[in-house]
């Protein structure tokens, strides 16, 4: 198709406002060519004439005027490449609605991997990135033909990858036996071919089809001394055997960490199917066009990801990226507004065109233009429709997950739909919920930076900071004992008739709910102040002073060990402290108001509803929390609170150089002092003067 019909039929079937924009054009041109190609990784990938159309038409959309590209053609003339540097919206655009290049969750840590902090992509990275990513794959098709009944592969089962080295083997520990040997990854399995004198014994298998298999880092060594952190433990079912594979690398722990990764990416993509895919004998799926190859495009899902993870990696060497980050089902399993991603992600697999039977014997519960939820369907932008039947798990049910879909009913991601992920001048499903899980991760990004640092290094620094943050109850506590020793007999009297007036006159009902309201006052104050610009930047900061610098031996010698364990106790106890305060000081304001409404409804409440009723709910919520009826309602709930908290930043703490830097502790100490040395580390470690 010409030029000139591309651009007609682009006239006759877009609306003026998509035309508008030029950059649609390109988009309906590339997608256009794209829809066509229903295949899991696209063949043209090998091609190429088409590296270089993609990259100009990555160009072509960052600045889609006639001046730029006249310059950018008469440039391609003279060198025979396209010139110029892609940014990371284009890249983002256009290279993930390539099947394989790339896909919409990772596409923004891909192009930072690639660009490598430069100020765009080049052609040339951009060509050697395609052309390793197709060597993997023509490695796997080599591994399929010569391996596959070596091992004994399952019809239709993929190898991903395959780990051997002569010099840095993969070894099996049993106990404290090792035996080195092959290791193949594929997306059903791992199999380990132990090493004989000659060649490879039979192979033994692990299954990573349940979804619910333990990986983990782990440490190995001779004679069960675990010094070597080389090694993981994949466990098929929480209570089955688990495999110990140590992963020899003389350079580094990277080797290990991204087969730890890419084995979990298998685990998470089975997980993805249980939870969010329908059954497999659904008899709904053969009434359904396109819905029984959801299960095989999750998994070819799973396998493009690890195969650019491959890629990178042989193109960059072991970058210091983590290589869960380019996976795309591992990456935002536990990561905030998940959900939304993977509910996205089962719509674009499994999501079908209803065949006229399935009315007929009423396979669905409703059909049309609804929004997911108790008996409807959620529907993709091509109109296919994903059955409410299949919404198993709890996150559709989710207030999230309504709005959501009701925000794409409402008409937010219009625009020329010519298929699936495929929409010109608009967001596909998919392109929102992505968009949702980053502005998201970027707010608990800038909340762990002020966690990060306020994490003070070593014992006294945490303690003084502690002491700091705890000086407002301290001063309390003290006044308390004052008022116990009648230190002041006038204040104590004082307070004894107005308490047993108190008492005498039933007013405890009245108590709990003007401290709420107070504290509610207080916190109105402090939101009105702040948003007056009359509370600066450094209000609420807390200042301490740093300890002089100790004697590093002793400290290894006596308690590193020791007291490793209670400087991460404090560090969290003093984050905790530190996200009141910022509460409290009104230097987060969303969390301050959300805050503010809860002891106002608290407040409330307790005013109007007498304790006894109160202490009766009290009772019963915490009785009932673990009841099956009530199980999912509060997970839910507990859920919803760290995702809160986790959102909250800490207040900055300044942290002074020590008044007095000279090292009172001598360097070198006989060994008849080794336990005052002992005693003198730890009074140091806690802080104490001495």
């Amino acid at each position: 198709m010409t030029g000139k019909k591309m651009r007609s039929n682009f006239e006759a079937t877009a609306s003026v406002s998509v035309q508008n924009d030029a950059k649609n054009l390109v988009e309906f041109c590339v997608f256009r060519y794209l829809v066509r190609s229903g295949a899991d990784v696209h063949p043209s990938l090998w091609d190429a004439a088409f590296r270089r159309l993609t990259f100009t038409a990555m160009l072509a959309w960052q600045r889609p005027y006639q001046e730029d590209l006249r310059s950018l053609n008469n440039a391609s003339n003279r060198s025979k490449l396209p010139r110029g540097l892609v940014g990371e919206e284009a890249f983002v655009r256009i290279a993930s609605s390539i099947p394989g290049a790339a896909d919409r969750v990772t596409a923004h840590r891909l192009y930072r991997v690639l660009s490598r902090n430069m100020k765009g992509l080049s052609f040339e990275v951009w060509d050697t990135y395609i052309k390793e990513l197709c060597g993997v794959l023509d490695e796997r098709k080599l591994y399929q033909r010569t391996e596959a009944s070596t091992l004994g592969l399952e019809p239709g089962e993929t190898i991903l990858s395959v780990g051997k080295n002569k010099r840095q083997p993969v070894q099996k520990w049993n106990g404290t036996m090792v035996w080195p040997g092959r290791l193949t990854l594929t997306d059903r399995a791992l199999y380990f071919e132990a090493n004989s004198l000659t060649s490879h014994q039979a192979p033994v298998r692990l299954d990573l089809t349940r979804g619910d298999a333990i990986v983990h880092k782990k440490r190995v060594g001779p004679f069960g001394a675990e010094v070597f952190d080389s090694a993981i433990s994949v466990a098929s079912k929480p209570d089955s055997e688990p495999w110990i594979l140590e992963f020899v690398d003389f350079g580094g722990e990277k080797r290990r960490d991204t087969w730890l990764a890419i084995v979990k990416e298998i685990d998470t993509a089975y997980w993805f199917i249980g939870t969010y895919g329908p059954k497999d004998k659904d008899p709904s799926l053969k009434y359904m066009d396109g819905s029984k190859l959801g299960r095989k495009r999750a998994l070819a899902s799973a396998s493009n990801s690890i195969a650019r993870l491959q890629a990178v990696q042989h193109m960059l060497g072991q970058s210091s990226e983590d290589p869960s980050s380019l996976l795309q089902f591992y990456s935002i399993k536990d990561a905030p507004s998940a959900e939304l991603v993977f509910e996205t992600l089962a719509v674009t697999n499994w999501a079908g065109r209803m065949d006229s039977r399935a009315k007929e014997l009423a396979v669905s519960n409703g059909v049309g233009e609804e929004t997911p939820g108790a008996g409807q369907n959620a529907m993709g932008e091509d109109g296919s429709i994903y059955l409410s039947k299949w919404m198993t798990a709890p996150t559709w049910n989710s207030t999230k997950s309504q709005n959501f879909w009701k925000a794409y009913k409402g008409g937010i991601s219009r625009g020329l739909v010519l298929g699936k992920n495929y929409v010109v001048g608009g967001l596909t499903n998919l392109d929102r919920a992505v968009r949702a899980w980053q502005e998201q991760s970027r707010v608990i990004d800038k909340t762990k930076a002020t966690i990060d640092g306020a994490k003070l290094k070593g014992i006294p620094n945490n303690v003084d900071l502690l002491k700091e943050l705890m000086l407002p109850f301290s001063i309390i506590a003290v006044n308390f004992q004052k008022l116990k020793r009648w230190e002041e007999p006038g204040v104590t009297a004082g307070f004894l008739i107005a308490a047993m007036g108190v008492v005498y006159m039933n007013w405890l009902r009245y108590l709990f709910p003007t401290m709420l309201l107070t504290c509610a006052g207080i916190l109105v104050a402090l939101r009105g102040l702040k948003v007056q610009g009359r509370l600066g930047d450094d209000f609420g900061k807390l200042t301490i002073r740093d300890q002089p610098e100790t004697n590093t031996i002793q400290k290894i010698m006596a308690l590193k060990d020791a007291l490793t364990s209670l400087e991460d106790f404090l560090q969290k106890a003093n984050i905790a402290l530190l996200k009141l305060r910022t509460v409290a000081l009104s230097r987060h304001l969303d969390s301050t108001n959300e805050v503010l409404w809860s002891l106002l409804a608290a407040g409330i409440v307790s005013w109007f509803v007498p304790f006894r009723y109160l202490l009766a709910a009290v009772l019963v919520d915490q009785f009932t929390a673990d009841l099956p009826f009530r199980r999912k309602s509060v997970e839910e709930f507990f859920n919803r609170v760290n995702d809160w908290w986790s959102m909250i930043p800490a207040t900055p703490v300044e942290v002074l150089p020590p008044e007095n830097t000279s090292n009172t502790t001598d360097a070198h100490l006989p060994e008849s002092n080794q336990g005052e040395a002992v005693l003198q580390a730890l009074s140091e470690w806690l802080g104490d003067d001495q």
